[in-house]
């Protein structure tokens, strides 16, 4: 999805947190289980990253990774972590100790897409390629994209160097005429 349709679906997303949540899924490509289950003790304010998998948390192929934040995801968390109280409190849980339920974003997220009138085959996870697929169409080398989605394998990552009409257009415009 593109940012327009993310603020179509934000539109109709009741719950503060949600949108939070949908907005960082947006700008990390980080999977829903390990947003619900990220921590602020993964948070890193001073160097603007965001440490995915530890002690308490395994990511699905057991490798640690760290994500660069956006400004957007900075401002987000810095306003956060005014409330937060403890490193091993969740950022985004249902309560400081207590993290939401993945059904239960999943559920919400497509209650909002089915009211903006998306696409029924948007999902949340349609969130994570639609960031592996926004730095595809900006010339983000593949190899990067891997690390930052977390994927053991280029193969699994290259689904997402597909491009757009405007991308083929723009590589096309480059070729100069002698």
């Amino acid at each position: 999805i593109t940012r327009n349709e993310l603020e179509k679906i934000l539109i109709h997303t009741v719950s503060k947190k949600m949108k939070i949540i949908f907005v960082f899924a947006f700008n990390t490509g980080c999977r829903l289980g390990e947003i619900i289950n990220l921590r602020w003790q993964n948070i890193n304010l001073e160097n603007n990253t965001i440490t995915i998998g530890d002690e308490l948390f395994t990511t699905k192929n057991e490798k640690q990774r760290i994500i660069p934040m956006t400004k957007e995801i900075i401002l987000i968390l810095k306003k956060l972590d005014k409330k937060r109280n403890q490193p091993q409190h969740f950022v985004f849980g249902k309560f400081p100790t207590f993290p939401f339920n993945s059904d239960y974003v999943s559920k919400c997220f497509k209650k909002a897409c089915r009211k903006a009138k998306m696409n029924e085959e948007i999902h949340f996870h349609t969130l994570r390629h639609s960031f592996a697929s926004n730095l595809a169409m900006r010339g983000v080398p593949i190899i990067i994209i891997k690390e930052l989605l977390g994927h053991s394998s280029i193969v699994t990552t290259e689904v997402y160097s597909h491009t757009n009409i405007e991308s083929l257009q723009m590589a096309i415009k480059r070729l100069k005429v002698a």
